[in-house]
């Protein structure tokens, strides 16, 4: 069906998207797969912002999680990164912050040029 009547670029691949988790897709199409057992198609076509879709669910397999050595770096950038978050974000809630400026005049909208600056080079 895809081969024939797809213009989506996995068309040529008869629709084959490969392995991929529900995270990586968008809301409806991971939806509409989860409800899927192994052969069957949505009877319904699905709608996401990429087009309409006719899903075939082939199989399924187990995702093994990465070993932690390989993943430790990542997380540790993370937590730090949260924690940095946090940390400014607890700062600017206990900020007491005043700006003492003067006012800044309003925008010209008469729609006529403003008068020229000159400025003293005779000092």
């Amino acid at each position: 069906m895809a081969k024939k009547d797809s213009i989506a670029p996995s068309a040529p691949k008869g629709g084959e998207l490969g392995w991929f988790t529900a995270q990586t897709m968008v809301a409806p199409f991971s939806q509409a797969v989860e409800k899927l057992k192994k052969g069957e198609y949505t009877k319904t076509p699905v709608h996401t912002r990429f087009g309409w879709h006719v899903i075939l669910l082939q199989d399924t397999r187990k995702m093994n999680p990465p070993p932690f050595d390989q993943v430790k770096s990542r997380i540790r950038a993370m937590l730090t990164q949260q924690a940095i978050q946090k940390y400014v974000t607890d700062l600017r809630d206990k900020a007491d912050i005043k700006i003492d400026a003067p006012a800044v005049p309003p925008a010209n909208t008469t729609g006529s040029t403003p008068p020229a600056v000159s400025k003293d080079t005779t000092k």
